[in-house]
């Protein structure tokens, strides 16, 4: 879907106040994209770390609207809407906690409770440690970096959502039957690093996350 033309606005519900988006913006399925205001995309991503939010996430800076922290709303239209009362979306939510974003529950189809590290997507920021889920509904484990030391070993690091339980499992050979645990742990920060001290530059091993009930 092409985003270009449409509109959004707080509860002044108005096309006169509205902020369109100009530029030529595809949006996929399953595709998440950021309206930020007045914070440029690359300040964006310093603030939640760019390691932490998905690959080639699209981020819109608009000028201003004036969401306001004691409750408000907000109303979306497409580029073909031409009375206020037509809109796509709208939505209203309560009084905000500073640093804390309201979330979008995928199974019951809800927003407006505030965001909680390890569920529905969201983690705490690199800057401030302010808690969202931006460009994401459910935060997969994702690898980071990788590297092979002849002292340790070979480690890899890997995206994680606190209070998740995850495990780590190895096969030397993808072609055995099944998978090898290796270790497993509860998700406390938004990376985690994995030292397999048994690779050496002569070994191979094929790895997988799996987050557990």
């Amino acid at each position: 879907m092409n985003l270009q033309g449409w509109r959004f606005d707080d509860d002044h519900d108005s096309f006169s106040d509205a902020d369109t988006i100009t530029n030529n913006v595809t949006i996929a399925p399953d595709e998440s994209v950021v309206l930020v205001e007045g914070m440029s995309p690359d300040d964006f991503r310093a603030w939640w770390g760019p390691q932490n939010l998905p690959n080639r996430l699209q981020i819109i800076t608009y000028a201003s609207i004036g969401f306001s922290s004691s409750g408000d709303a907000v109303y979306l239209w497409n580029a073909a809407a031409t009375a206020v009362t037509d809109t796509v979306a709208s939505v209203t939510f309560p009084s905000a906690t500073r640093g804390v974003s309201f979330g979008y529950e995928p199974v019951a189809k809800t927003f407006g409770a505030p965001s909680v590290a390890g569920r529905s997507g969201a983690f705490a920021a690199t800057v401030n440690g302010d808690v969202g889920s931006p460009g994401m509904i459910l935060n997969l484990p994702r690898f980071t970096g990788y590297n092979l030391n002849a002292a340790s070993g070979f480690n890899f690091s890997f995206v994680t959502q606190s209070n998740l339980n995850y495990l780590v499992e190895y096969k030397s050979d993808l072609a055995a039957p099944t998978w090898i645990a290796f270790t497993n742990f509860i998700g406390a920060a938004n990376v985690f690093t994995v030292t397999d001290p048994v690779i050496g530059a002569n070994s191979a091993r094929y790895y997988r996350v799996v987050v557990t009930p």
